[in-house]
């Protein structure tokens, strides 16, 4: 009797009180965004749908937190816990791509080359390596033989898993100056009257020479004159090589023509 006589007494008094009534409902708008775009947002473990997102009519009460869960396939996922403290608020998270397992296979001819892979010596060919990568990850190949011309070369990875590079060497004969002036000699008439230079025209180009000996690309001119300069391009690609220098990739400066 006495036991239930105070149980009726706190019923009142919670009745009468306000401490024991329930918190107001203060979630009324919340805005939720993400880098990059499109991530999935799940809140107390319920999915709401991918970013950039407005949930409104939110049933929460003053102080109340909830979890939430952004997640995108190739993105490490973020966790963070939201506090609600006024009727409309705001959240965001910034996802990092999430590092994935790649097998690079690098193969050569002749085989026996030494690879580098970001400037850390990997072995030679023909070899298989493991290596955690990102989406977007770049890395930087640069395979060696002695004898032989280098071959260097940047990969980018998207959503490989494995991927397989082969090289094929190209000899790496050089010639004398002597003889390379020779070449180059033998040409200065052409290049004289097609660029109409003078004796103290500067320039200074890269090259690259194909198996036939003939020049495929020029990744860079720079001469005294813009005209001169871009003649001198249109020149260099018309510039035969001897058997010796087949397969180079080099720069050169003439200092007038």
């Amino acid at each position: 009797m006495h036991k239930l006589a105070i149980a009726t007494s706190l019923i009142l008094i919670c009745g009468l009180g306000d401490k024991c009534s329930p918190k107001p409902e203060v979630g009324t708008k919340l805005e939720i965004v993400s880098a990059p775009a499109g991530v999935t947002v799940t809140i107390d473990g319920v999915e709401k749908g991918e970013t950039p997102l407005t949930l409104t009519d939110l049933e929460v009460e003053e102080g109340q937190e909830q979890k939430l869960e952004f997640t995108l396939e190739g993105y490490e996922p973020v966790e963070k816990t939201l506090k609600w403290t006024s009727a409309e608020q705001s959240i965001s998270a910034t996802l990092e791509k999430a590092a994935r397992e790649r097998v690079i296979t690098v193969k050569s001819s002749p085989i026996g080359a030494k690879v580098f892979i970001d400037g850390d010596p990997k072995g030679e060919t023909p070899a298989t390596w493991s290596m955690e990568l990102e989406d977007g990850a770049e890395i930087s190949i640069l395979v060696q033989k002695k004898g032989y011309t280098d071959v260097t070369e940047k990969i980018t990875f998207s959503d490989e898993k494995t991927m397989t590079l082969e090289y094929k060497f190209l000899k790496s004969g050089k010639l004398k100056y002597a003889d390379l002036d020779k070449v180059l000699l033998r040409q200065e008439k052409r290049w004289r009257k097609a660029c109409k230079t003078i004796s103290s025209d500067v320039c200074k180009f890269k090259y690259t020479v194909n198996e036939s000996g003939k020049v495929t690309k020029v990744s860079s001119v720079n001469c005294s004159d813009a005209a001169i300069n871009k003649c001198t391009k249109k020149q260099v690609r018309k510039m035969k090589f001897p058997s010796a220098e087949k397969g180079r990739s080099d720069s050169f400066t003439w200092y007038g023509y």
